[in-house]
């Protein structure tokens, strides 16, 4: 089997636009992020998605501004202050949770704390 050298099936133009395009794209995007950057800089830790999850809680988030709060504090100039704001974000957030749902209390909770005990006892058999 051979295969003739046609200069149509050869053309390399649609990979070289697809190269720039990617080239292009990633640079708009690298300063984009740069900006974020220095905004966060001159702010301290006060990012949208940290003032709203201490003014709504972390449950209020949703998924992809999840991903931009947990970026927002990786990103904080001040790594002590961050990890603090984290932390009582997270503590105000189980607080919450627990004195909204009790739901694991009475005789439907005891029936499924049994199943559970039973199921990993099975498994260990």
């Amino acid at each position: 089997m051979t295969f003739k050298k046609d200069r149509k099936s050869l053309s390399l133009a649609p990979i070289k636009g697809l190269f720039i395009l990617l080239a292009v794209s990633t640079m708009v995007g690298q300063e984009k992020i740069d900006e974020a950057d220095l905004n966060m800089k001159e702010t301290g830790c006060k990012g949208e998605m940290i003032e709203k999850a201490s003014k709504n809680g972390i449950r209020s988030l949703s998924l992809m501004e999840l991903f931009r709060y947990y970026r927002e504090i990786k990103k904080c100039p001040d790594k002590k202050a961050g990890k603090a704001i984290k932390k009582a974000n997270d503590n105000r957030q189980l607080k919450e949770d627990a004195e909204n749902y009790k739901g694991f209390t009475g005789w439907t909770s005891s029936c499924a704390y049994c199943a559970i005990a039973f199921f990993v006892f099975s498994l260990f058999q």
